[in-house]
Formats: structure tokens, C-alpha cells, sequence
């Protein structure tokens, strides 16, 4: 039997039904099935495909319940109940699946959910962007072991603490937050690659339950690999560079544009087949609480900034 929508469903297994447990590997059919049942509990999740119509199975109470005779049939996660603890000592159950992890309350309720691994650039594929695949292999080598040593930009305890707390301010109104950091190809020159980094983080319900993507972007040879800083991507210094992009941008209210121009703008610029953008996360400038964000098009007085070897190919 499995939980489903808080109703209890029977999956039955036939001689046809395919069983998978949790663990990778190769075995024949009669061995598959016999490691699916030895890792079957009460705290494991499964996922079935169901085939034929509705049937019903009785329980070992006597109960009656509605039953599908399985045609695939998979174990997908486990459970730990008090894995963590959080705030004012509440235990917080953890669900590893295979794709995500989950932690939520002794009564099912779902505080955050976490992707269960980093989405590197060899696996992210963007429309009218060279890939991963297009670097040289020794780049490609480089710009992994930039990534792997980077490692997560997020604190995981620090977000199951700030959701809990939002938990309890909101009562039943709340919504499970998630998380998840991935790298991808934005933009590409003859020489250079850019990749960005998607960092996505709850942020409450003052924006309606939005979770907010703190972006990062970093630029690569395309030969060799190495990082390059942002700001040799350009002809133009430092100062220069953010005056022209607010001016190109519009903002000339005050305090925001000054705000910006003291920020550190480091790995902030991204760049993209079609122009440039500025991100600041919630809290990055003084006094604002949501992000703030501006994009400039390719303007001339925007390539005048980007030296010749650096302009991103346009996707036209």
C-alpha cells in the first residue's frame, strides 16, 4: 500500500510487473525483484506505473481500498524521521530521493525542498548558445575543476531555519520553499565562454511565495580554460564601465544610482548574446529588501566598453 493525496492505494505486483529498487545495477529479473522487496519499509518512497483497471485489495485491518496492478514499479527515496532539528528543537524528517531532498514535520508537511545535486555546465544545454561540449577538452577539464572547487553558494541549514521560521509565522497560509543551484552557457565570443550561475532561494511570501535566482556569471577560454576576471572583459575601467551601463540603463534617481555605483559589481555583470545584465539580490544595496536588477542593450556605447575578443556572438 502507499500514501497518495492522504488516501491509502494498493499497488499490486503480477509475474509482469518490473521492479526497481534504489540502487543502480544490473541484475536479471527474478534478482531485481527480490532486491525490491528486501529494501521495503514503511519509510520508502515509491513511484508506480500503473496498468489494467481499478481493483480493490483488502487490509490487515479488513479494510477495503482501492488496488492497480502494477506495470512498473520503483523505490524513489527513503525516509529518516528526526533527521535534523530545528528552531525550538522540533525534529524535522528527511526524505533523500533521488532528485530532490525533502524535509518536512512529523505530519507530512513539507518546509523545503532541496535538488539533490549541483547542475554542472556539462549538463545544461541553452538555445542559439554554444555548449559545454564546444570547449576544447582540456578547457572543459579547467572549467570543471573551477566549478567542483566553487561548490555550493548556499547555506542548506541556514535556509531549512529561515523557512521554519516563516512556518510558523504563517501558520496555514505557508508554502514549501525550494532550492537549487545549476550552471549553464549563456554566451559565447571566438574566445571567450560565459557561463551563469543560477542560485534559487525562498524568499517568503513577499512576493507572493517567488523564490528569488541570484545569478553569477563567470567567463572561460575557450582553449584553455582559464577564468577570467570581469573586468579584463573589458577596454574601459572599472568606474567607467558601471557609470556607462546605469547611464545606458536610465537610472539616474537618487539614492539608488549611487547605491549601485558603491556596490561590488563582481561577477554581477552577465553577459548575453544580445546585451548585458546587473543583478543585486535581496539586501545587496542598502534598504532594499527585493531584488534589483537592470539590462542594457548592445547600445554602441555598451560595445565600446567590451573588448573586441570578449563581445558575445549575436544569436541573429
Amino acid at each position: 500500500m502507499i500514501q497518495t493525496g492522504g488516501q491509502e492505494i494498493g499497488i499490486l505486483l503480477t509475474e509482469k510487473t518490473l521492479a526497481y529498487p534504489a540502487e543502480g545495477g544490473s541484475w536479471t529479473l527474478e534478482e531485481m525483484r527480490v532486491a525490491f522487496q528486501a529494501e521495503l519499509s514503511p519509510d520508502v518512497q515509491i513511484s508506480a506505473d500503473r496498468t489494467g483497471g481499478k481493483k480493490t485489495l483488502t487490509t490487515d485491518s479488513g479494510a477495503q481500498i482501492t488496488a492497480y496492478e502494477a506495470s512498473t514499479i520503483r523505490i524513489t527515496g527513503r525516509l529518516e524521521r528526526g533527521a535534523v532539528t530545528v528552531g525550538d528543537g522540533m525534529p524535522v524528517d528527511v526524505l533523500e530521493g533521488n532528485a530532490f531532498r525533502t524535509y518536512r514535520l512529523s505530519d507530512g508537511t513539507e518546509l523545503l525542498r532541496v535538488a539533490a545535486e549541483l547542475h554542472g555546465p556539462a549538463y545544461s544545454y541553452t538555445g542559439g548558445v554554444e555548449s559545454f561540449d564546444d570547449l576544447s577538452e582540456a578547457a572543459q577539464k579547467q572549467v570543471l575543476e573551477y566549478y567542483d572547487g566553487r561548490g555550493v553558494l548556499y547555506d542548506e541549514r541556514e535556509e531549512l531555519e529561515k523557512t521554519y521560521a516563516l512556518y510558523q509565522e504563517e501558520g496555514g497560509a505557508f508554502l514549501s520553499g525550494w532550492v537549487e543551484q545549476s550552471v549553464s552557457p549563456i554566451a559565447s565570443s571566438g574566445r571567450v565562454m560565459y557561463f551563469l550561475t543560477t542560485i534559487t532561494l525562498p524568499t517568503g511570501r513577499e512576493n507572493g511565495n517567488i523564490t528569488y535566482e541570484t545569478r553569477l556569471c563567470d567567463a572561460f577560454d575557450r582553449e584553455t580554460g582559464v577564468h577570467i576576471d570581469t573586468w579584463d572583459l573589458f577596454r574601459a575601467p572599472k568606474d567607467t564601465v558601471m557609470r556607462t551601463i546605469l547611464d545606458e540603463s536610465g537610472i539616474s534617481v537618487q539614492p539608488l544610482r549611487a547605491e549601485m555605483e558603491a556596490a561590488s559589481w563582481d561577477g554581477r555583470i552577465a553577459f548575453f548574446p544580445d546585451g548585458l545584465s546587473v543583478e543585486f539580490e535581496p539586501g545587496a544595496l542598502p534598504g532594499q529588501t527585493e531584488a534589483t536588477g537592470l539590462f542594457v542593450d548592445h547600445t554602441s556605447a555598451v560595445k565600446d566598453l567590451i573588448q573586441d575578443w570578449a563581445a558575445p556572438e549575436s544569436r541573429d
